[in-house]
């Protein structure tokens, strides 16, 4: 059955809609544009002075004339920001080269962790760890607690009670009365 053509003018104008109030706003912001925002188009070209119209030339404000100035650098430009290594990204390599140099190439890398990041406890257990194994006992067991110190300050309580436990039990480090070294 064919559409008749009211019915087809209607389906048509309901297609389109969106598009013709688009257009009908469009004309209406148009024609209403000094009254909307005057503001907006107080710069627009009007008639040319002396048409008879518009504003007279010595009605127009003037710009005082200032010559050009270029801006001279005044000391050194700073010099670009160095990138700042995370804490973990360095503890990985202290890591690595702990495993592939051995620990006397690991050890300064963790001390230079520590003196960048006093803050880090996982940097202090693991030289901590690296100064156990070569048998450093006392400076170990000063490491391991600034390690727990800092691990309840950061609220990782669950660890700080399981390397306190360690550093109770013995388990290779002597405890605090004992002579170990």
């Amino acid at each position: 059955m064919r559409a008749t053509w009211p019915r087809r003018i209607a389906f048509w104008f309901l297609r389109h809609l969106i598009l013709l109030t688009l257009l009908g706003l469009a004309a209406w912001g148009y024609l209403w544009r000094d009254a909307l925002l005057p503001e907006w188009f107080a710069n627009e070209p009007g008639p040319a002075p002396g048409d008879g119209e518009g504003v007279s030339a010595s009605a127009l404000p003037t710009r005082p004339e200032q010559p050009f100035r270029p801006v001279s650098p005044v000391g050194k430009l700073p010099e670009p920001a160095k990138a700042v290594i995370p804490v973990s990204r360095q503890l990985q390599q202290a890591r690595r080269a702990y495993w592939t140099e051995g620990a006397e190439s690991a050890e300064p890398l963790y001390r230079q962790i520590i003196a960048g990041h006093p803050a880090a406890p996982d940097a202090y257990g693991e030289l901590g760890n690296l100064l156990l194994a070569q048998g450093r006992i006392t400076e170990a067991r000063a490491l391991f607690g600034k390690a727990v110190g800092l691990l309840e300050l950061e609220g990782r309580s669950a660890e700080a009670g399981q390397l306190r436990r360690y550093l109770g039990h013995g388990n290779g480090v002597a405890p605090k009365g004992a002579s170990n070294q």
